[in-house]
Order: structure tokens, then C-alpha cells, then sequence
């Protein structure tokens, strides 16, 4: 489960380069995990849970993240700097990630890493 919620993580990483750099403020509220993928495939690892999982951001830089598989529940800290997404969740670690595409209702995120194994999640905003 905690490579799925690192995986998860990698997917706010985005390699491409927005037109607009996000703010904090966009990215605040709560974004459900919709698909992980590797390249053009979904990831090996997605389970159906997957799709229960949920990260909340708040505009004070505390992030929570709930585990749709496991039922758990983490807090922890964001920033962002530019397209860059840096996480520390206890239990998830400290991953960086790069925000490919943020919308006000998707957003995508890339491990930062080997394009041959790029990870990349996409998310739905709940609220």
C-alpha cells in the first residue's frame, strides 16, 4: 500500500510544462485518484480500491491523504515551487513530483524520473 500511495504522489509529478505555473491556491481541495498509468498502460499495481483514494489540500500547506485500500489516513505537508510538487507524509515519505496539467477539475501528476517508467496518476476534484 505504500508504494501505491508513493505511486499516487508520483502522479501529482508532472515532466510537461503548464502554461500557467499553479499556484497553491489551485490546487487546494480535496482530488480523488481516478487511473495511474506507465507510459500508455495502467499501472500493474492499480486495484479497484485505488480508486477510493483521496488527497485534500489546504491552502495552509497541510495535505491529507486517505488510503481507499487500506482506510488509513496520513497528514502531513505540501509546497510547490514552479510545476514542482514536493510532499512529506508520514508513511509515504517525501516524494517529489512534477504537476503536468492542473485544472479546475483535474489534475495530473508525474514522478519526476526515467521516462520509460514515468508513473503518472490522474485526479478528479471532489470538492
Amino acid at each position: 500500500m505504500k508504494k501505491l500511495l508513493l505511486c499516487a504522489l508520483a502522479f501529482f509529478a508532472f515532466s510537461s510544462c503548464l502554461n500557467d505555473e499553479p499556484e497553491t491556491d489551485d490546487i487546494t481541495g480535496k482530488w480523488r485518484l481516478t487511473r495511474q498509468e506507465v507510459g500508455d498502460i495502467v499501472y500493474p499495481g492499480w486495484q479497484s480500491c485505488s480508486s477510493k483514494t483521496t488527497f485534500e489540500f489546504f491552502s495552509t500547506g497541510k495535505v491529507v491523504v486517505y488510503n481507499g485500500c487500506t482506510g488509513t489516513t496520513a497528514e502531513g505537508t505540501y509546497s510547490i515551487s514552479g510545476n514542482t510538487l514536493k510532499l512529506s507524509v508520514p508513511g509515504v515519505g517525501t516524494p517529489t513530483l512534477n504537476i503536468s496539467s492542473l485544472t479546475t477539475e483535474t489534475l495530473v501528476l508525474k514522478e519526476i524520473g526515467s521516462e520509460e517508467m514515468l508513473l503518472k496518476s490522474i485526479f478528479k476534484k471532489v470538492k
